[in-house]
C-alpha cells in the first residue's frame, strides 16, 4: 500500500490517487470521494469538499478545503470559489510530498481540522457556515463569490432581511473597488445587484440546485442538509 517514490516519478497513477483520497476519507469520514483527489459532502444548498490538488511538479499535493454553491448555475466543472488552505506551524503553504504521504498526511490532516472545525462535520449549521466564509475575508481579493454564497444562503432559508442587509454592505465595499477589476469591468456594481435580485427568488434558487444536482449527478451523494438554528 505504500506509495513508492520510484512510481510517484513516473506518474502519479490512478491507483496512487485513490490511496491518497482513501487515507483522507479515513480522517474525514463524513465526505466521500467524488473523483480521485476530490472528496465532498452535500449540506443542503452548499457542498463542502476537499481538492488534493497536485503542484505542477506532480510532487507533492496541497490540501485545500472549498465551499461550492449550487444556488448558482456554475460552469460545467465545479469550481472552487470559496477557498482555504492550511499553513505549516511556521506559517507555509502546507504540501504534502507524495513519497512520504502515509507518514505525513495524518499531520496535515489535523493541522486543516483545526483550521476549518466546525465544518469537518456532517451536522452544520447555517450561521455556523456562514461565519466561517466571512472570515476569509475574500472580498479584499476582489471577489463577489463569497457575498453571492452569504446572501442566497440567507434568502434560501427565509431571512429576507439578513439577506437585504448583506446585500447592501456587499454593494458598498463593492463600489469601492478599482475599475480594472473583472466585477466593475464587465459586469459594474448595478448590473451585479441585478443578477444577486434576479437570483433572490425561492423558485429560481431551488431550480437552480435541481440543475446542479443533475450535472455533477450528485444523486447519490447524502443531504446532511444545513442546521437553521436562529
Amino acid at each position: 500500500r505504500t506509495l513508492s517514490t520510484h512510481k510517484i516519478m513516473k506518474t502519479l497513477d490512478r491507483k496512487s490517487q485513490n490511496v491518497i483520497s482513501k487515507d483522507w476519507l479515513s480522517e474525514f469520514p463524513d465526505f466521500k470521494q467524488y473523483k480521485p483527489m476530490l472528496l465532498i459532502r452535500r449540506n443542503g444548498p452548499v457542498l463542502c469538499g476537499f481538492d488534493l490538488r497536485t503542484t505542477s511538479s506532480k510532487e507533492d499535493y496541497e490540501p485545500t478545503f472549498f465551499i461550492h454553491g449550487l444556488m448558482i448555475e456554475a460552469a460545467p466543472v465545479m469550481s472552487m470559489g470559496s477557498v482555504f488552505t492550511s499553513l505549516t506551524d511556521k506559517g507555509a503553504r502546507d504540501y504534502v510530498r507524495i513519497c512520504s504521504h502515509e507518514k505525513d498526511f495524518r499531520d496535515a490532516s489535523l493541522r486543516i481540522k483545526k483550521s476549518i472545525s466546525p465544518l469537518q462535520k456532517a451536522s452544520l449549521s447555517l450561521y455556523e457556515l456562514i461565519e466561517f466564509i466571512k472570515k476569509q475575508e475574500s472580498y479584499k481579493y476582489y471577489s463577489s463569490y463569497e457575498f453571492e454564497i452569504i446572501i442566497l444562503l440567507l434568502f434560501y432559508y427565509g431571512k429576507v432581511d439578513k439577506a437585504e442587509k448583506e446585500l447592501e454592505n456587499a454593494l458598498s465595499i463593492i463600489s469601492r473597488w478599482d475599475n480594472s477589476t473583472w466585477l466593475i469591468r464587465f459586469l459594474g456594481v448595478k448590473g451585479w445587484e441585478r443578477k444577486m435580485r434576479n437570483l433572490m427568488n425561492k423558485d429560481t434558487l431551488q431550480e437552480n440546485i435541481n440543475k446542479e444536482i443533475v450535472k455533477y449527478k450528485l444523486e447519490e451523494f447524502i443531504d446532511y442538509r444545513l442546521i437553521d438554528n436562529k
